[in-house]
This record gives structure tokens, sequence and C-alpha cells, in this order.
């Protein structure tokens, strides 16, 4: 006569569990660490990207309306109207105006920089042929946020007073600062930024 036998499933003992959970976890740490690093790299070149067209965009219309300009004027900034007249003195406020055949002003273009902390600010325009003021007048200063943006955000390397925009001689103005993105993400946080300096030269038709 057999004796009958209880057939039992061999379990995971306390170390193999360990075991299993420390493996699983360094490779979700290895998961996470490549996937940041994916997020870094994607990052970068989207802001590498957006810096180029901001650059592009800004220096075409900037060249094409400043060789159509018949004069200029830098101010200090959209909401200090102190003109800047002092050869290589630097201002944040562009004024360009575009005259008809007769000498009358007929658009008023105007770049500025909204500057804040760390000298960082969006560049703005507004134009009197796409819904600004009239042609040979300026916006008020307290519509400094009131105009689009053609750059996020800018930072001004022109002149000792570190502005965008720079009296080059009485005929000239020169454009030079630093077109910023945010890049790659560190630490959950956007630290790390594409950025492309630009420098240029205008002289309007006289």
């Amino acid at each position: 006569m057999k004796t009958p036998t209880t057939s039992r499933r061999a379990g995971m003992t306390l170390v193999e569990v360990m075991l299993a959970a420390s493996i699983f976890g360094m490779v979700m740490a290895a998961a996470t660490t490549w996937m940041l690093s994916m997020l870094d790299i994607c990052g970068m070149s989207t802001g590498v990207a957006l810096v180029s067209r901001d650059m592009r965009s800004l220096t075409a219309a900037m060249t094409d309306e400043g060789r159509n300009a018949n004069s200029f004027i830098i101010y200090n900034s959209f909401t200090d109207r102190t003109r800047v007249s002092s050869i290589s003195s630097g201002g944040d406020y562009l004024v360009l105006n575009i005259s008809d055949a007769a000498g009358d002003t007929e658009r008023t273009v105007g770049y500025y920089r909204d500057a804040g902390a760390n000298n960082e600010g969006p560049v703005r325009k507004h134009d009197s042929a796409a819904g600004g003021p009239a042609a040979g007048t300026l916006p008020s200063t307290s519509t400094v946020q009131a105009w689009p943006e053609v750059v996020e955000l800018s930072r001004g390397l022109s002149g000792t007073e570190q502005k965008l925009f720079c009296n080059y001689g009485s005929q000239s103005f020169m454009v030079g600062g630093q077109i910023i993105q945010k890049g790659a993400r560190k630490q959950g946080t956007w630290e790390n930024r594409a950025t492309s300096t630009y420098n240029f030269t205008i002289t309007p038709r006289s």
C-alpha cells in the first residue's frame, strides 16, 4: 500500500525577493537616466533650432527696414525716451522712419528690448503699417508690453551700457545681442539654454 504524498511548490525565499527587487531598481534607475539624457538632447536641439529661426527672422526684418529707412533714432529704452546721440553709446529702443518721395514720414517702425532681470527680456516691435501708432509718432510708454514679440528672450551686448542698439556714427547703427532659448532639462529645471550672439551694422539710406 502506497503512502499518499503531498506536492508543494517551492516559493521564493526572502533573499531571492530582495535580490530581484535590487535588480529591478537598478534597471529602473538606468532607464530613468537614459530618458533624462534623451530629454537633454531633445531640449537642446529644439533650443538651437529656435535660436537659428529667431536670428534669421530678426536679421532679415531689421536689415530690410533699416536700409529702407531715411533716418533712425536710438533711445535709452521704451519707457525712458532719452535720446542716445553719443557715438558708441547704446540704447534699447530703435526707431526707424521711412519717408515718401516728398520727404514726409510714411512709416515708423520701432524695435525695443523689454529688459528685466539679468539684462534679459523679449524684443518687441511696433509698426505703423501693421496696426501701430501713426507714422511719425511713438506709442505711449504705458504700452511697453502691448506690442508683439519678435524674439522671446535677448540680452544686450552693445556699448558699455550692454544695450541692444549702438549709435555707430551719425549714419549707421549697430545691433548687438544674444538670443536665448530654453535648452536642456537639468534636475527638473531648464538650466542649460541655447544661445547665439549676433552683431551687425546697418546704414539707412540718406
